[in-house]
Order: C-alpha cells, then sequence, then structure tokens
C-alpha cells in the first residue's frame, strides 16, 4: 500500500464490522485497511457458519463477506442476516473475484447493499464502508412514527401543530392527528406482524384504505424488498377475472401468449396482494379466489400445475359488505376469510380537528413538489376547510390543496384560493354550468394552448365522483357511461 495510503484521508467512522472470509490472506488485508483507517472494530470469520453464529450473539452495523465460501456461503449468510430479528438494517457489502453479473443483481434484490468485484482499491473500499456506517446512522436516528415535520406551521407568528406523521417505506407519509385514526394505525401495525392474518379494511371513499394497506405491509420497516401488488377489482372484467389474478398457461384461450403469463397472485408471492373494492368480485369469481386462501396455491387458467404461494392479501371496500353477504351478493365463508382482522377507516367529517394539519401536510408537500412559495394556511382558509362535509374525504381534501398550489403562488394560503370550495359550500354552480346542472356547451373556454383531453376527463370523474361521494352507480348514471366504462376510468385514476 506505501505511499498510496499517506493520501488516503482518515475515517472516523467508530463502528463495529463483521469481516467474513475463507481466504486468509485477503481477510487480513481488509483487516488491516478497514482498522487504521476507519477507527473500527473489526471481528474476523473464517465462514459463513462462523459469520451466523457471530451476528445470532450480537448485531453489526456492517457486514462485509467474500461471496464463494464453503459451507455457507455469501449470498445465504446474506439471506441469514436479512431473515434475523436484528438484521433489518444492517449494511451487507459482498464482495467476489468474478465478475458475474446476474450474482451481482440476485444480490441487490436479496438485499445487498453493495457489490464488490476483487481487486478493490482501497479508496473504493473505504468510500462503499462510509456510505454504509451513514446509511446505518441514518436508519437508527429516524424516527418512524413520531415525527413532526418542520412545515407544519399554519400561522406566521409561529403556531406549530405538535402532530404525527409516518414515513412508509416507499415514501408515502401518512399524517395522524386523531386519536380514532391513530387507534386504526396502531391495529394496522400489530398485523403488520403476522402475514397469515387477512385483512379487511373498509371505509368510504377516500379515506386512505390503500395508504393504510401500505401500513399493514411495510409496518415501520424500511425493507422495500418485498412486492405489494395492488388489483382493483372494479376495473377488470368478469371474464378476465381469473386470468387476471391466476395467470394462465400458453392457449388456453383465444388471443393468450404462447408462453402464458402469471396473474397479480405470483406477482405478489412473497408481499402482499391488495384486493381494492373488493365487493366488486362476480360471484363465480368469489369461489375460487377463497380456494385460493385456504390452500395458499392456485392454478393457472388452463394448467394442471399447482403453484404453491406466500401472499398477504388485504382487501379494501366501501361497501357494506355484511349487508351484501345477506342480499347474497357476496360469499359468507369468503367475507369471515377476508375479515379475520378488521379496521374501520372514519371519514374526514368525523376528525374535523385533524383538518387544518392535514391540509398543512398537503401544502407542504405540493409546494416542495411544484416549487411554489406556500408555507401558511391563514385563519380563513382554515376555517373553510372545518366548516366543509369533505363527501371525498381525505382524498378530496388533497385534490383541492394540489388544485390551489397548482393554480396560485404565495407564501400564505388564503380564503381567495380556495373558490371551488367556497363555490360547493354556497352551492353555486362550477364555471361552464347553469342553474340547472345542465352543461352549456358554448360557455365553455377552451385553452390557447393544445386541449389535453385525457386530463380533462380525468377531472370530470374525479369530481362526478366527489360528488356523489365515491357512489359508482350514481356517477355513472350522472355521466351517462356504462358502470363498465365508469369502471375502465376509475382504474385509470387509480394509476395516476
Amino acid at each position: 500500500m506505501g505511499d498510496r495510503e499517506a493520501t488516503l484521508d482518515m475515517l472516523n467512522l467508530q463502528t463495529r464490522i463483521l469481516l467474513v472470509d475463507d481466504d486468509e490472506i485477503s481477510r487480513a488485508v481488509f483487516a488491516r485497511v478497514l482498522t487504521e483507517f476507519t477507527s473500527s472494530e473489526v471481528v474476523e470469520c473464517v465462514d459463513g457458519l462462523e459469520a451466523k453464529k457471530q451476528f445470532d450473539q450480537e448485531q453489526f452495523p456492517i457486514v462485509i463477506s467474500d461471496v464463494r465460501m464453503p459451507g455457507l456461503d455469501g449470498l445465504e449468510l446474506l439471506r441469514e442476516i436479512r431473515a434475523h430479528e436484528n438484521g433489518r438494517d444492517t449494511q451487507v457489502i459482498l464482495i467476489t473475484g468474478f465478475a458475474d453479473v446476474e450474482m451481482a443483481l440476485l444480490a441487490l434484490r436479496e438485499g445487498a447493499t453493495e457489490m464488490l468485484t476483487k481487486p478493490i482499491p482501497i479508496t473504493d473500499m473505504l468510500q462503499v464502508v462510509e456510505r454504509a456506517a451513514k446509511q446505518w446512522d441514518s436508519l437508527k436516528q429516524k424516527k418512524r412514527r413520531r415525527q413532526i415535520p418542520e412545515s407544519n406551521v399554519i400561522q406566521k407568528d409561529g403556531d406549530r401543530l405538535h402532530r404525527s406523521t409516518m414515513e412508509l417505506a416507499d415514501k408515502t407519509v401518512l399524517g395522524i392527528f386523531s386519536r380514532k385514526f391513530q387507534a386504526v394505525v396502531d391495529n394496522a401495525l400489530r398485523y403488520n406482524e403476522d402475514r397469515n392474518i387477512p385483512v379487511l379494511i373498509t371505509g368510504e371513499t377516500g379515506t386512505g384504505k390503500e395508504v393504510m394497506a401500505k401500513v399493514v405491509h411495510y409496518g415501520d420497516s424500511d425493507d422495500i424488498s418485498k412486492p405489494f401488488v395492488t388489483v382493483n377489482c372494479a376495473a377488470i372484467s368478469a371474464s378476465l377475472f381469473e386470468s387476471e389474478l391466476f395467470g394462465y398457461v400458453g392457449g388456453a384461450f383465444t388471443g393468450a401468449l404462447p408462453q402464458g403469463a402469471s396473474g397479480k397472485m405470483e406477482a405478489a408471492n412473497g408481499g402482499t396482494l391488495f384486493l381494492d373494492e373488493v365487493g366488486e368480485i362476480p360471484m363465480p369469481m368469489q369461489a375460487k379466489l377463497l380456494r385460493a386462501l385456504q390452500e395458499r396455491a392456485i392454478y393457472r387458467v388452463g394448467g394442471n400445475d399447482r403453484v404453491a404461494l406466500d401472499v398477504r392479501v388485504i382487501a379494501a371496500t366501501n361497501r357494506d359488505l355484511e349487508q351484501q353477504v345477506q342480499d347474497g351478493g357476496f360469499r359468507s365463508d369468503l367475507y369471515y376469510r377476508l375479515a379475520v382482522g378488521r379496521m374501520e377507516l372514519p371519514p374526514l367529517r368525523e376528525q374535523k380537528p385533524s383538518i387544518p394539519a392535514m391540509a398543512q401536510l398537503f401544502l407542504a408537500e405540493f409546494a416542495r413538489e411544484k416549487q411554489r412559495d406556500f408555507r401558511f394556511i391563514n385563519r380563513d382558509a382554515v376555517r373553510m376547510l372545518e366548516q366543509y362535509d369533505w363527501p371525498g374525504n381525505v382524498r378530496q381534501l388533497r385534490n383541492l390543496i394540489e388544485h390551489a398550489v397548482l393554480l396560485y403562488n404565495a407564501v400564505e394560503l388564503d380564503s381567495t384560493h380556495l373558490t371551488e370550495l367556497e363555490q360547493r359550500m354556497q352551492g353555486v354552480p362550477e364555471p361552464g354550468h347553469g342553474g340547472s346542472g345542465s352543461l352549456h356547451v358554448g360557455a365553455i373556454q377552451l385553452p390557447e394552448a393544445n386541449l389535453d383531453l385525457d386530463a380533462l376527463t380525468n377531472e370530470i370523474v374525479r369530481k362526478a365522483l366527489d360528488k356523489f361521494g365515491g357512489n359508482q352507480l350514481a356517477t355513472a348514471k350522472y355521466l351517462g357511461l356504462s358502470r363498465g366504462r365508469l369502471r375502465t376510468l376509475v382504474g385509470h385514476l387509480d394509476k395516476i
């Protein structure tokens, strides 16, 4: 190393590193470099089995391991660490003497922090270890469940809201501003601990059922390796339901791909399948879904091979499923199977004291995203938000704030930026509508630039759903659409 070492900066990491390599010379060199240049304590192991025993005894922030070793190799050791109750946050750096792209991709999918190929320059090794140490510190310092966002300021005089937010692993931020909602979140975190418990989430449209499903899926973990697959049951035609969920073999039906295709349940293997609007599943399909849940296995359409699955199932609906069972529209055995874990999300009108904080959270998010100056919501605007009943719930509030941030720019959001809400509260028809509610085409002002017809259609569907509190039957009738066509449009909305 010699003169090159003298040019290297000393890293004062002072961490503990588990170093695993069956090559004694290679291990000794790595240990010397790590000890001298990072001020870290290095514990050496000659193979994966010894390393596993060592890790069982104590948690290490960083593990550096060779891949090819007798007994337990580096990839197997990585899996053992990730499966360990104290190994979720451990930074695992794998080293190989072979430039194998497929192995590198596999290692990263399995949760490796970095994959290095020998020979490794000292500077590269130290940079990777430094990044790993910083990531470890970040994970440990992060308060996932009781953060107080700096942007949670309602008034210019510094009146701060000391409330809670929860950031999920996919960067979704959930505001928890009421005791009733906190109780729901606590239940979701308990359900997260047992993947064998199916969960049914009920609540009006826009109350955040998919976000709560993600709380059940992710919990308070940073692990994003397990899939979260969403199926909008209202957007799938009855004839395609089975192939969409279970997949199919080649030649199973006219138009089927020659090689066949896997379904959403296989895509969710090892993770979570979220069945949104589960009350829309056709009766014949309900029996097949029940069997799949009971046997934890499926058969592809047209196939005879049993496909075993490890899938957590979370279902959601804005319907009264118990009433639907009594009316014969939903199987009682499937209902009781899905409702082992049960959560009901409160509508926003029952959480009015939390509306200002929730609106502020959305304001900060969209101001940052759209590079606006908004920081505060003034008292008049807060009063307007609190007086409205929000038939579209949290989704409607979020859309309103996004709309205001998109159209205006100021430091303070006031009532003049909430004209759409004011019109709703006063019962004033929106621009382009007559008093009877009929649309006067001649009154529509087309923009000078190109018209985005898809965006306009999406906005109309959103507003119509809000108007009828998410009732798709009433919305379809109002828009003059078939129920199937509306389902397709709603399914598109969920993807944007």
